[in-house]
Formats: C-alpha cells, sequence, structure tokens
C-alpha cells in the first residue's frame, strides 16, 4: 500500500459541504503520468467495476483507468504526462458514491503540478570564494532565473549574473560572483516569480539559498598534527589552492617536546586538510 504525504493544498470548486467537512484530496504522482484520490470516509468500490470513467480532467488529459488501492483510496494513470506548473480542474463520476450513501463534500477539486524552483550548492572555493552552482527543477531560463534571484554583499543589493555550465544531463548554472576586496557576507536568495517553460504557474520559493563568506583571506585557524616536534616539520598540503600560501609553522612547547595529535591538520577553508611529513 502507498505511504501517502500529501503537499498539495486543494480547493473545492463545488458543492455544499459545510465547514467542517473533510475535503477529498489530490495529488500527481510518478512524474505527473498519474493522479491520486484520498476521500474521507470508504467508498462503494465493488460497484464500480463497468469500466466507465471515474475521473474527468480539464485542461484535457485522458484517463485510461482508475484502481482502488483500498476502500479510500483511488489511483488513475493518464494517457500522458500532465505538465507541471498546470492547474487542472478534476471532475469525479456521479457514480462515485461512500459506503453509507453520504453524497461527496464535491465532486470538482483543483489540483496542480509542481511549480518550479531553483537549488544552490557551493561546489568548490577558488581563490577564497566560493563556486556558487544553480539548478532549477523545471528547466528554467538564464532571463528567468536572474529576475527570481537576489544577491546582497554585506546588505547591499548586487546585480545578479548567471551563466550555463556546459555538460550532459540537467541544466547547470553557475552565478558569476563581483569582485570583492575584503571579507564580505554573501546572501543568495529567491523570490517568488520563477517562470517554468512548461506551464503558467510561476514558483512561490522565497527563502535564502546561500550565505556565505567571501574575499577572506587565508589564515590557519588552528591545527592538530601528529608526533609534532620542533625540528624538521614540513607539511603535505592537498590542495592547489594553497601552494603558495605562506609557511605553516608547528607548535610546539618550551622544551620542544612531541605532542601526539590527531593525524590531519585542518585548515580554515571546508575540505581542505594538511598532513604532517616528518
Amino acid at each position: 500500500m502507498r505511504a501517502w504525504g500529501w503537499g498539495v493544498a486543494l480547493l473545492c470548486l463545488a458543492g455544499t459541504a459545510s465547514a467542517d467537512e473533510q475535503k477529498i484530496e489530490a495529488k500527481f504522482l510518478s512524474e505527473n503520468h498519474r493522479l491520486d484520490f484520498a476521500f474521507p470516509e470508504s467508498m462503494q468500490t465493488l460497484a464500480l467495476q463497468d469500466g466507465a470513467p471515474l475521473v474527468t480532467l480539464s485542461p484535457a488529459i485522458a484517463v485510461t483507468g482508475c484502481t482502488w488501492e483500498n476502500d479510500t483510496r483511488l489511483a488513475c494513470e493518464l494517457v500522458r504526462k500532465a505538465p507541471n506548473a498546470t492547474r487542472f480542474v478534476a471532475t469525479l463520476s456521479p457514480k462515485l458514491q461512500t459506503t453509507t450513501g453520504v453524497p461527496l463534500p464535491t465532486r470538482t477539486i483543483a489540483v496542480e503540478t509542481a511549480r518550479p524552483r531553483v537549488e544552490a550548492s557551493i561546489r568548490r572555493w577558488k581563490a577564497g570564494d566560493p563556486v556558487l552552482r544553480l539548478q532549477a527543477t523545471q528547466a528554467s531560463s538564464i532571463a528567468s532565473l536572474e529576475a527570481s534571484l537576489r544577491l546582497t554583499l554585506d546588505g547591499k543589493p548586487a546585480k545578479v549574473e548567471v551563466g550555463e555550465v556546459p555538460g550532459p544531463g540537467p541544466r547547470v548554472f553557475e552565478l558569476r560572483l563581483p569582485k570583492v576586496e575584503k571579507e564580505t557576507t554573501l546572501v543568495l536568495s529567491v523570490v517568488p516569480g520563477l517562470v517554468s517553460p512548461e506551464g503558467p504557474l510561476r514558483g512561490t520559493q522565497d527563502q535564502v539559498l546561500v550565505r556565505a563568506i567571501v574575499g577572506e583571506p587565508f589564515r590557519v585557524r588552528g591545527a592538530d598534527v601528529s608526533m609534532c616536534s620542533c625540528a624538521g616539520a614540513s607539511f603535505s598540503v592537498s590542495s592547489p589552492s594553497l601552494a603558495d600560501s605562506a609557511g605553516i609553522s608547528s607548535v610546539c612547547d618550551a622544551r620542544g617536546a612531541s605532542m601526539a595529535s590527531s593525524r590531519n591538520a585542518s585548515l580554515a577553508r571546508t575540505g581542505i586538510n594538511a598532513s604532517s611529513r616528518w
């Protein structure tokens, strides 16, 4: 039996149900090749096996068949994919009845497919600044991304410039960061309005995607080095970005005694390690 997690808010467009009655819920699944319904009470299922359509959609997409998963769950297969970012009206057959004969609270339900969203991640660091990658869930255009994104540097608005990263698979974009001369707090946000190429509904996403420090000068914030001693210490740095960094000195006590510690030295940048070599 399918586990249901309803994430679509529904609007009952018809019927005279009282305000405290439960509503019929609907959700597109299987990348919009399927539309499922959850009824507030048990339905008559055995009397509905004559093959007549139980659901019709507008805009029109043919329903090839519906199957009862149990007496409150109805799964309907579509002849083709329902496009994203689109609102549909599902009309239920008058043959659908509850086991008690109580009329359904409505037979007309509005249900939406997924609206467009954008996701952001820091893939790596380059010359002390993050490389910000963006991916839209519905292949939104660069112009739409730039219009929906907001960038601030130390609280001041900055121009958003997005470029596409060549490669196979889903489209990936990169945010082109302006050059900063000092340590600066970067905040990248998205506001409602992202456009989908599949349908007319715009994105409702409204959140901070990335908050990071850029233009930060390199410095060692702390290190734990195995068998540290005062003489002959050297470090093997695993990141090319640190190849020209100033010397890293070991920390020893006044008597030059060795100190047992962890194997690696954790440096300032996330994901960059230095290991001791003697």
